[in-house]
């Protein structure tokens, strides 16, 4: 009998190995240290020992604690609930059909071999359904929907795909229950039954990953003329500085003769208004941004163009470097719609002022916009949380603010956002690497 706990202990650590490579599927890296993840992967090995230890086989018992001890694995991982919701729901349903289906093909069922059901078999048959066969089977699953190229993003909100992709398996999981103890059917129609929920299982994840390509793909799609109008403007500020620096050098003689002539004559407010006029035409095409990301500067110049003529007061502090792993519709979104709503704060007021601070340290992007605005702000419950709202359409304050907060959840970023008398503030942080998105938060 002690010979049969080991086995049985090994068989549901192999198990957890699968469910690491699952983990590896729909996230990115861990947020905990180490020993934390590596005690969190032995929950379920030792809580499945100890209730067959004291109670024997408990199929539902099983499933509840396969359940809630990759709940508490996935926790390791930073990932919006209804993402972990969803992955540890099909992980789960995929495990529990994989192993329903090889306990029927082979006439047992795998955590019964230690029961008198299971007799007649011998130990090395017992070892090889056990600690091999399933297991192998069940990682097998990780590596075929890591062929799936973008199911860790996050770039579907909509509840309803939510709502679907956590609903299949999880009634996948009831149908398996109905199917492995149901006495009217055959070996044959119980195995038919559970191949086709896997089928459909593994078509939902690949459902998943295809919406969140062709949607991510429709929104590259519809920010691209955006960009290429920011682009465009970038260069046009480029080209008028080097024409205007151009046409300086090339009448400096003039300009330096007209001074002179006023220098001799002592007119010193005729000097004064020169020189005035001359820094100012060169003014006109100033760049606030050139830290040589074209994202940052086109995106930045253009939404700032004309704050000089709405007299608007800047404080911009730049430190972005000029390769940087983040999405350029994701910089299109968060800071074209940041800077929108600073902007159209701002034009409510008389004391124009916005302060923009970007800063790229050690794998993590931080963003912060501050701007005057009339201090009026109401707030409204959005999923059982409190969130600010704009006075004009009842949706999120500014126009953009859920599409900040969608493009913020792929990588895992926070937001903070805050108000204190006349200032409004917003700072946020995205999570990147060299290689790819990280997904610590």
């Amino acid at each position: 009998m002690d010979y049969n706990i080991a086995l049985f202990f090994v068989g549901s650590a192999f198990v957890m190995l699968a469910v690491r490579s699952h983990m590896r599927v729909y996230f990115y890296k861990t947020r905990t240290p180490f020993p934390v993840t590596a005690i969190s992967y032995c929950v379920y090995p030792i809580a499945m020992t100890i209730v067959y230890i004291f109670y024997g086989l408990l199929p539902i018992a099983g499933a509840l604690i396969a359940f809630s001890s990759i709940f508490i694995i996935s926790l390791n991982y930073e990932a919006p609930k209804r993402k972990r919701l969803g992955a540890v729901a099909s992980i789960v349903a995929i495990g529990l059909i994989l192993y329903y289906t090889i306990s029927i093909a082979f006439g047992i069922y795998l955590h019964s071999v230690f029961t008198p059901l299971a007799a007649s078999r011998s130990t090395v048959f017992i070892f090889f359904v056990e600690v091999v066969l399933f297991p192998v089977l069940f990682f097998a699953s990780a590596l075929f929907i890591k062929r799936f190229k973008s199911i860790k993003k996050n770039v579907i909100a909509l509840p309803v795909f939510w709502f679907s992709a956590l609903a299949i398996p999880l009634s996948s999981t009831i149908v398996v229950f109905i199917v492995a103890f149901s006495a009217g059917l055959s070996i044959f129609a119980k195995i038919a039954i559970l191949c086709i929920l896997v089928a459909t299982n593994l078509l939902v994840l690949y459902l998943h990953d295809t919406l969140c390509a062709a949607y991510e793909a429709r929104l590259l799609t519809t920010l691209h003329d955006q960009e290429k109008k920011y682009y465009f403007t970038q260069c046009r500020l480029m080209q008028e500085s080097v024409e205007q620096v151009k046409s300086i050098r090339h009448d400096i003689k003039m300009h330096l003769a007209t001074i002179k002539g006023y220098a001799v004559t002592y007119k010193a407010d005729k000097i004064t208004e020169y020189l005035d006029a001359l820094l100012g035409g060169i003014g006109e095409a100033r760049l606030y941004s050139e830290t040589g990301n074209i994202a940052f500067d086109s995106i930045i110049n253009y939404k700032l163009g004309n704050t000089r003529q709405q007299n608007i007061k800047l404080d911009i502090n730049l430190e972005v470097p000029p390769a940087l792993n983040v999405e350029l519709s994701d910089i299109s979104v968060i800071l074209g719609n940041l800077l929108d709503n600073a902007l159209d704060a701002v034009a409510k007021v008389q004391e124009k002022q916005i302060k923009l601070n970007i800063q790229y340290n050690r794998e993590t992007l931080f963003i912060m916009v501050e701007n005057t605005f009339d201090g009026v702000v109401n707030y409204a419950q959005d999923k059982g949380e409190k969130r600010i709202v704009t006075r004009k359409d009842g949706s999120e304050h500014g126009h953009g603010l859920r599409n900040i907060r969608g493009s913020i959840d792929k990588y895992n970023g926070c937001m903070d956002i805050t108000h204190e008398g006349a200032l409004f503030s917003v700072a946020l942080m995205l999570y990147v690497d060299g290689q790819r998105v990280s997904d610590a938060c």
